[in-house]
């Protein structure tokens, strides 16, 4: 059909309470196993929780709005101004 998998680059997870597979061989060539990656810009790992990937960005989210204290400190600045920057802010850098 067409379909051509590179082994070197495909990697195996194993999610869920089951322990992972000690080596995996697939047409002679071992497939790489591993606990943690990140796809599309977040981070996946095996426990199948998410807590690493929401303090990222939650550390993420605190950088910017240290970022942004001079903006809060601006006396000619209007509140929904403001917050507007803040929001445009968090959407760029999330």
């Amino acid at each position: 059909m067409g379909l051509h998998t590179n082994w070197h680059k495909t990697k195996i997870q194993n999610i869920g309470t089951r322990d992972a597979p000690r080596t995996v061989h697939i047409d002679n060539q071992a497939v790489e196993i591993v606990s943690k990656f990140t796809y599309l810009g977040s981070d996946i790992d095996s426990e199948g929780y998410s807590y690493p990937e929401i303090h990222r960005h939650l550390s993420i989210a605190g950088s910017i709005m240290s970022q942004l204290d001079n903006v809060w400190r601006q006396q000619r600045l209007s509140l929904s101004t403001k917050l507007r920057i803040c929001a445009v802010s968090s959407v760029i850098w999330l």
